[in-house]
């Protein structure tokens, strides 16, 4: 009987600190009419797959991600000097609440053309899990966005 217990107690105190990772995917045109205000003058479009994996404690509480950017791209641009996800409803100008390393002091090269840029986000941080877990919940209120 004391096997039993032993066993059963620790087989419970296992659940209780089980894990689990889900992966949540968006997929997204770019283009240069969806800025605020749009941009004129540049033929440029592009695809976004946003790949997001979570890891969630025995709470449902999430305490781990990794962002997947991966854009493909058609633009005239000789750099890119940013890649992020802004808070705001399509329309509207919003805060970058998760971004990539690239900036204007990391920029990406480009010979103008076709192209791809893939970066990975690493989120540990409980503020921005909290955000990237309202993305999940209401993607519609964000929108990723490739400057250059």
């Amino acid at each position: 009987m004391k096997i039993r217990t032993l066993f059963l107690t620790l087989l419970l105190a296992g659940m209780s600190w089980a894990q689990r990772v889900e992966t949540t995917v968006f997929f997204t045109d770019m283009l240069t009419a969806n800025e605020v205000p749009a941009v004129t003058g540049v033929t440029a479009t592009g695809t976004a797959t946003i790949g997001v994996h979570v890891t969630r404690n025995a709470q449902d509480a999430p305490t781990a991600a990794v962002v997947d950017f991966e854009v493909n791209y058609t633009h005239p641009a000789t750099e890119f000097t940013g890649l992020h996800i802004h808070f705001a409803p399509a329309g509207t100008n919003g805060a970058v609440v998760i971004g990539t390393n690239l900036s204007a002091a990391n920029p990406v090269a480009h010979a103008g053309g076709a192209g791809r840029i893939f970066r990975q986000v690493t989120l540990t941080d409980p503020a921005q899990l909290a955000v990237l877990g309202q993305a999940l919940q209401q993607p519609q209120q964000f929108y990723v966005d490739l400057h250059s």
